[in-house]
């Protein structure tokens, strides 16, 4: 999964479609746990 970190819409899809995965994007879960999520907020740790 490729996510999108300062380089265009277009460029990601490119590098996607050539390596075969999929684009993914922030939020998304790792562990269980939302990556990009406020671990401040008590639904954060709900999973856990």
């Amino acid at each position: 999964m490729l996510v999108r970190v300062n380089i265009s819409d277009s460029c990601l899809y490119e590098a996607a479609s050539v390596l075969r995965c999929r684009v993914g994007k922030v939020p998304f879960l790792y562990m269980g746990l939302p990556i990009g999520g406020n671990p401040t907020r008590l639904g954060f740790w709900d999973p856990v």
